[in-house]
């Protein structure tokens, strides 16, 4: 992570330091597994997000102040990995199951398609609504809704999902509505 620019007033940086959102997505890009992997293995990434930003900031008469600034993410639940504890809040992990690839038809000789799970857990901040309803979509056609409850518990698993199309483009997006 970098700075925007070359700050030379503490209030410009404070102002874009404070205009940053107290969330991170972290996206993990062109994740490839062993094809060797047996079907059913589940593949665990543990990992730390942290940085430092040190600097000095002068004022107009010419004091200056030293600043040390050092920060470590943690997971939050709506972020949280679907096989980790819901007591654990230190550890940022991402797991994938190995699932079968499924043939196109009789005919085909590539190995099928990789077939992938999406797994769904709602979290409420504030007021507990009713239910949630989850959408999957494949470009912009629905493809499996599922409605959470607290019955049950407000997760769900998609599991058998086309992973990639022809052209190797990720395309299954979960989008929620509540």
């Amino acid at each position: 992570m970098t700075l925007k620019k070359n700050y030379t007033n503490f209030a410009d940086l404070f102002n874009d330091v404070i205009a940053v959102p107290d969330s991170l997505d972290l996206t993990i890009p062109n994740l490839q597994v062993d094809p060797t992997t047996a079907v059913g293995t589940r593949l665990t990434v543990v990992g730390t997000v942290n940085g430092v930003f040190t600097g000095k900031a002068v004022s107009p008469s010419g004091s200056s102040q030293i600043y040390d600034f050092k920060w470590q993410a943690v997971q939050t639940d709506d972020g949280r990995d679907y096989i980790q504890s819901s007591t654990d809040h230190d550890t940022i992990q991402f797991t994938v199951e190995v699932l079968p690839k499924i043939p196109l038809d009789p005919n085909d000789t590539t190995g099928g398609i990789e077939m992938i799970k999406i797994h769904v857990h709602k979290t409420w901040v504030g007021n507990t609504g009713n239910e949630a309803i989850v959408e999957i979509y494949r470009d912009s056609e629905l493809i499996r809704t599922a409605t959470l409850t607290s019955a049950n518990n407000w997760r769900q698993v998609f599991e058998f999902l086309p992973k990639f199309d022809f052209c190797r483009k990720c395309h299954h997006l979960p989008s929620q509505r509540t």
